[in-house]
């Protein structure tokens, strides 16, 4: 899911709580914006800052100026026969990054 559907799906669930209704029609209470932003905590924790904590054996980062289809491939290759050999439970991660053009191409 995107982070607009967890921030709706946030909201949304709260609203089923009879009293955080309650608090909110008679005590102008911000519970269903605060469950809002939890609702975005899990994809903001995977995808922004779990991405620069976890360790990844192999980062490849194509550039348009020395694109060479075939080196990633190769890599790729390399990085699918290194994990073949793998202990069962042990795990081999790859970063691949898209191809960085202007918007001219």
């Amino acid at each position: 899911m995107r982070g607009i559907t967890h921030f709706i799906m946030g909201a949304l669930i709260v609203t089923f709580i009879g009293s955080a209704m309650y608090g909110v029609l008679e005590y102008t209470s911000l519970i269903i914006m605060m469950s809002a932003f939890f609702g975005l905590l899990p994809d903001t924790l995977d995808f922004k800052f779990n991405r620069y904590i976890e360790p990844h054996d192999l980062t490849i980062d194509p550039y348009p100026d020395d694109f060479d289809p075939q080196e990633i491939a190769d890599a790729i290759a390399e990085e699918i026969d290194k994990a073949d050999k793998l202990k069962p439970g042990d795990e081999q991660k790859i970063e691949l990054h898209t191809l960085k053009i202007g918007p001219d191409r």
